[in-house]
């Protein structure tokens, strides 16, 4: 298993558990603008 990939795992076990909150929260609708 790579390193990164456990960090990974890491970092997202924390903002499940509410140890780490997101450093920005990203939603569908910033990523696709809207009408495409």
């Amino acid at each position: 298993m790579p390193f990164g990939y456990l960090l990974d795992l890491w970092e997202c076990h924390k903002q499940f558990t509410g140890l780490a909150k997101p450093k920005r929260e990203l939603f569908i609708d910033d990523i696709i603008p809207y009408g495409i």
